[in-house]
Formats: structure tokens, sequence, C-alpha cells
């Protein structure tokens, strides 16, 4: 059977996660490992980024259902001694902003009805000792899936 809707919308994001680099006029290369719900890293596979659909909600439509897909991003990279921990934070969030927003693969586009940044920034901060800082960033995405058929739009 054919992929859902939803995960039609994912495998996209996933493959346009793969973009993110700096030869694409990125800040970073989180791109290079793209994992999905992916709990654990080593710091050896950083640049990373992970993607976590979340649990959607559905506001029925017309026969159709219009579903609102959270998706969470979490970065890594790798930053040197002397290098501002914040400022490259900052940069995770812009990238992961303009990888949502206006750099959105096509796929995506003809999929979804919407995607709208909701939330982003630092769980923490890292200590002197450690070479890796990370960022997450959330996003809703909006969809239509015939009612009862999620197959198809």
């Amino acid at each position: 059977m054919a992929d859902s809707i939803r995960e039609q919308i994912i495998s996209a994001i996933v493959a346009h996660l793969g973009t993110w680099s700096t030869g694409n006029d990125y800040n970073h290369s989180c791109g290079i490992n793209v994992y999905r719900a992916r709990h654990f890293w080593e710091i050896s596979e950083a640049p990373a980024v992970t993607i976590w659909p979340q649990v959607e909600s559905n506001n029925p439509k017309y026969g159709n259902n219009y579903n609102t897909m959270p998706v969470r991003f979490e970065a890594l990279t790798i930053y040197e001694v002397g290098e501002n921990s914040s400022a490259i934070i900052e940069q995770l969030l812009a990238d992961m902003k303009r990888l949502m927003g206006q750099q959105r693969s096509a796929t995506v586009d003809s999929l979804a009805d919407g995607v709208a940044y909701v939330e982003g920034g630092p769980e923490e901060y890292p200590d002197s000792s450690q070479s890796v800082v990370g960022c997450s960033a959330a996003f809703h995405i909006s969809y239509f899936e015939n009612r009862n058929d999620p197959y198809s739009q």
C-alpha cells in the first residue's frame, strides 16, 4: 500500500533536511546526518538533525480531515573553543526557520496547506567542557486528507 499523506510529508521533510549544508548557503551542515525520532547521538555524529513528528489534531471540514501535525527538530553541531555557543544556537535556529520557511521543498508545499513556525531555541547551554551545542524548533504542518482515507487528498 502507498504511504499515507502524513508519511509522505514526513518523508519529504527528511529528504529536504539533507540539503542543510554550508554549500547550500546555511550556517551549518546538520543535513549530513538526518534521523527520525532518534533519542541518543554520539558526539562523533554531529553535526546532525532529528525530526520528531508528534500527535496531530483534526478539524473536519466538508468531508475532509484538516490535520495539523506538530513536528519538532533537534539539531546538534560542533563548536570550537572560543566560539560563542549562544551565537551558534541562534544560527541553528535561523537555519531551521529558513529550511521550513522560504527554502521549503516543493513536495512539502504540494502536500501541505501550510507550515508555521511555533517555537524554538535552546533547552540548555553547554558548559565549557562540551564541544557540541544544540537547538530545537517546532513547526505546525497543516494538510488535508479525505475523511476515512489517509492515503488521498
